[in-house]
């Protein structure tokens, strides 16, 4: 045998091919991918965690601590201590002037709206419920958050303000029960009634306006609350006053607080170059490491949603490669061109075994890497087998013969229903069909030797190109009539 024909013929990669097969392979894809996202952000946010850099932060502290005497130990505590006095305060201060309304507030046009309610009830200081119940914790966000997004709710009390006081006095109430506003016949009982005012600080009349209906709603409800609780009470607007002005106290304040936060800084500087700065290096760095530690387990600890979505991509990547490797290495006829390429025989008909599939989503991306094949493939079905045998019947009379040996690698399942098939159609029209493996099957090698013509059944993905190839070298040493390929895919 010549050896250039052992040699087999070079097979061109169809990419669109190479991504169908990646396509058909979502699942597991997606499965780690998710997997890997999983192990990534999991890593990603243990090595941030507050446990594992207090670990590692308390073992190094530890060792510090260890090089130094006791009293060199209390030393240098105390004086973290009074640093970290000053961190605290600079801290508080800086939070009052990043979230307080006030601070951000712009004093030279200040609106700021007044209302004064004429308020009856029968028991005495009821007013005082109004300020500190009526504006609760949900209140303050609503408000804060009309300010702004950086608003603090623990601040809202510099803006909005509840205040005002009553009197005992009493009023006539007549034998039906009405009251009446001056002395008269009937009984008189004790009342008390006074002004409550509701002041408003906003930079806009519009920020009024919406502060106020948030502060209104919540008067109402607890006028409801006292009245289910059996209190007598009535609340009614007399006076109401919107203006805008310059402010010269809210400009004042913002300087205070401007310069209290530069004295902290100043003191707190010197305070370390006093103090810390000429500490021994020992020392200096038992006090470097308490000052970051300190800093550690303060620290907020969130998951990253990028260290996830990178773990998805690069567990996606990493299967996508191997699938693409295995794909390039499989020794398996993977399309018709190869086949064709393989036995130098034209394909007669394809015949493509569907599986039903459960999941909409899974049906439908097998229908992209159809899509990506090219739709070179026959659909199901009865017709595809009738439309090979007729191609099969066709080339054996052309070639006058009356007998046809399917040359088959793998007996599977629906390698032996779609041949059965071709047995009997053909038969209908004369021709006789066997089929097998030569190579593993004695009674089949037999029907091979006597068949006068012989036809390849490739199927895909299952069938070596080794085997194509060796019956292709066959082929031209025998006098067997090689009349073409039947292709068999299975998705």
């Amino acid at each position: 045998m010549n050896p250039k024909e052992i040699q087999m013929p070079e097979v061109e990669l169809n990419i669109l091919d190479m991504l169908a097969a990646v396509l058909r392979k979502w699942r597991i894809i997606v499965l780690v991918a998710i997997l890997m996202a999983a192990i990534v952000g999991g890593i990603d946010y243990y090595s941030r965690s507050e446990e594992y850099n207090n670990k590692k932060s308390r073992e190094t502290l530890e060792v510090a601590k260890s090089l130094l005497k006791e009293v060199d130990q209390k030393e240098v505590e105390l004086l973290y201590a009074g640093y970290k006095t000053y961190n605290e305060k600079i801290t508080n201060l800086q939070n009052y002037v990043d979230g307080s309304v006030i601070m951000n507030m712009d004093y030279n046009n200040v609106s700021s709206i007044s209302y004064e309610y004429l308020i009856k009830a029968d028991q005495d200081d009821i007013i005082s419920s109004f300020s500190s119940m009526s504006l609760g914790d949900e209140e303050y966000q609503k408000i804060a958050d009309i300010y702004g997004e950086n608003v603090d709710a623990r601040y809202i009390y510099e803006v909005v303000g509840i205040s005002g006081s009553t009197g005992e006095g009493g009023y006539a109430v007549d034998a039906a029960g009405e009251s009446n506003s001056l002395l008269g016949e009937g009984s008189i009982l004790p009342k008390y009634s006074g002004i409550m005012n509701l002041n408003i600080t906003a930079e806009t009349k519009k920020q009024c306006e919406e502060v106020y209906a948030v502060a209104k709603s919540a008067i109402d409800n607890h006028i409801s609350e006292l009245e289910k609780a059996g209190v007598e009470v009535s609340v009614r607007e007399i006076a109401n006053n919107y203006k805008q002005s310059y402010r010269k106290d809210l400009a004042d304040l913002q300087q205070e607080k401007i310069s209290e936060k530069t004295e902290l800084l100043t003191a707190q500087s010197a305070y370390y170059k006093e103090n810390i700065s000429s500490l021994p290096e020992l020392k200096k760095n038992y006090f470097d490491l308490l000052k970051e530690s300190e800093r550690i387990e303060e620290k907020e600890i969130k998951v990253k949603p990028v260290s996830a979505v990178l773990g998805f991509i690069l567990g996606a990547i990493i299967v996508v490669m191997v699938i693409i490797v295995v794909y390039l290495a499989n020794g398996k006829i993977k399309t018709k061109e190869e086949l064709q390429k393989l036995t130098g025989k034209a394909t007669m008909a394809s015949v493509k075994m569907n599986r039903g599939y459960k999941l909409p989503l899974n049906m439908l991306i097998n229908k992209w890497a159809d899509l990506w094949e090219g739709g070179r493939y026959v659909p199901v079905g009865t017709d595809a087998v009738k439309l090979a045998a007729t191609k099969m019947v066709q080339e054996a009379n052309n070639q006058k013969v009356e007998n046809v040996f399917v040359i088959c690698q793998n007996e599977t399942e629906n390698s032996q229903k779609v041949l059965s098939e071709l047995k009997e159609e053909c038969g209908k029209k004369k021709i006789e069909v066997t089929y097998g493996n030569p190579d593993m099957d004695s009674k089949a090698y037999g029907d091979y030797v006597k068949a006068a013509s012989v036809c390849f059944l490739c199927e895909l993905k299952s069938t070596t190109k080794e085997y194509a190839n060796e019956y292709r070298i066959g082929m031209k040493n025998s006098d067997n009539v090689f009349l073409g390929n039947i292709i068999l895919q299975n998705n």
